[in-house]
């Protein structure tokens, strides 16, 4: 097999070359064309259409997410009472534990009435209301509350604050996070 090297200018012959062809074209073109003429500032205003729409989207989406916190603020009023009578009934001192947690119950049956209707609720006790109430919250673990209700309501022993407080507070999430 024959190999034809052919090599005519150098490296630096070769940059030199590129760089007066680039300069001698350029200047023909800037002898052609004449002087750059630039355009004048482009005034900015408010006036144009693109404006007028994103200003009545922006006034549209700010309505609109009004209109849905006013409506989801109304809807959750119930929760908000209830939360506040949960309230009103830790700070009963008149109260023992037993009969506050039976206070707690009647609530959360009122609230559940409220919400689910009272055909679904009333006819709910023990384990089955227990297992309605953590069926309808993630967040809550009614269930393992079981024996504390069923000792306050049925047995009518008294159960300790411990126990008081941690049903408080499981009733205190379902009520503020419990699927409508």
């Amino acid at each position: 097999m024959l190999v034809i090297k052919f090599k005519l200018f150098s490296m630096e012959q070769h940059k030199l070359i590129i760089t007066f062809f680039q300069l001698a074209t350029s200047q023909k073109i800037d002898a052609d064309l004449g002087p750059l003429i630039e355009p004048e500032p482009v005034t900015f205003s408010f006036d144009t259409f693109g404006w007028k729409v994103f200003f009545c989207s922006v006034l549209i989406s700010i309505v609109l997410l009004t209109t849905f916190n006013l409506v989801r603020y109304v809807k959750n009023k119930y929760r908000r009472i209830a939360v506040k009578k949960l309230r009103s009934i830790i700070g009963e001192q008149n109260a023992s534990n037993s009969q506050k947690l039976v206070i707690v119950n009647t609530l959360l049956k009122r609230v559940a009435i409220q919400v689910y209707g009272r055909k679904e609720v009333a006819r709910l006790f023990g384990e089955d209301w227990m297992a309605f109430l953590e069926s309808k919250c993630s967040k809550t673990s009614f269930i393992q509350h079981h024996t504390i209700f069923k000792n306050a309501t049925f047995e009518l022993n008294e159960i300790s604050d411990f126990d008081l407080e941690t049903v408080l507070l499981t009733t205190k999430k379902w009520i503020k996070y419990h699927a409508r």
